[in-house]
């Protein structure tokens, strides 16, 4: 334990001191979409759960030293069993693939989008949410120390989330009810969303960056209604396998 200590006191040395006092941010009211990781036995658990919640998911393997801020449950109302069936049907289809890459931890991603996100066009991973400063400071933080929880990385998808945050919706889900003696409590609570309002957008890694400006070979299986979509990028531009000749 003492020598855990010391390496992570070491760590924090060595970060700048942005990172050791910036936040780590799980969901917010504007945020276009609600992200998550799963690995099989989680799956296999919610098979018989009808609306069942799901934890927000780290894009990376860390954290920074000024507390989480943020929603971090969703609760996905009446789910049917055919979309429990295809998650873990597509979890198997990729585990090949997510079991190659350590630093996956075994899980896969799942983006929660609204139903009429043109993911084709926009992409996976960016937030569009221009608002996230004063929704940050409106759930408690510091606004010296907020950041933009950024799943990108590329100044060309920074770029494209600053240029469209005020044309995507935010994700429709309903927020708890904020309590006026515990302000703060408010997150403790998850948000709701109603199955039917959303798709399930799935990627085997956390590269997001491929996934804003896609390059060929990359898969993006989509579920919605219960049905499962394949597509592939061919040429810069996704094509589902039931129209590749």
């Amino acid at each position: 334990m003492r020598a855990f200590s010391q390496i992570m006191f070491v760590i924090l040395l060595w970060m700048p001191a942005s990172h050791v006092y910036a936040n780590n941010t799980r969901f917010l009211p504007g945020d276009a979409f609600y992200y998550i990781r799963l690995n099989l036995k989680e799956i296999q658990k919610f098979q018989n759960v009808e609306s069942p919640l799901f934890a927000y998911g780290n894009h990376w393997n860390g954290g920074f030293g000024c507390g989480y801020w943020g929603f971090d449950e969703l609760q996905l109302l009446q789910m049917p069993a055919e979309t429990r069936r295809a998650l873990l049907e597509t979890y198997r289809e990729l585990q090949p693939e997510i079991e190659k890459n350590e630093n996956l931890l075994g899980k896969m991603s799942v983006f929660v989008y609204n139903k009429d996100y043109d993911w084709q066009k926009y992409g996976l991973g960016l937030q569009y949410n221009e608002n996230w400063l004063d929704e940050s400071v409106d759930l408690g933080m510091s606004r010296d120390h907020a950041r933009l929880e950024s799943f990108v990385e590329k100044p060309s998808s920074i770029n494209q989330n600053r240029k469209y945050s005020k044309e995507i919706p935010a994700l429709k889900v309903k927020l708890p009810k904020r309590p006026q003696d515990k302000p703060l409590s408010w997150t403790a609570h998850p948000v709701r969303l109603n199955c039917a309002q959303c798709q399930l957008l799935i990627i085997p890694d956390r590269e997001f960056d491929h996934y804003v400006h896609p390059r060929d070979g990359l898969k993006v299986i989509r579920i919605v209604d219960g049905k499962r979509s394949v597509f592939h990028c061919s040429k810069g531009k996704w094509v589902a396998d039931s129209e590749q000749k």
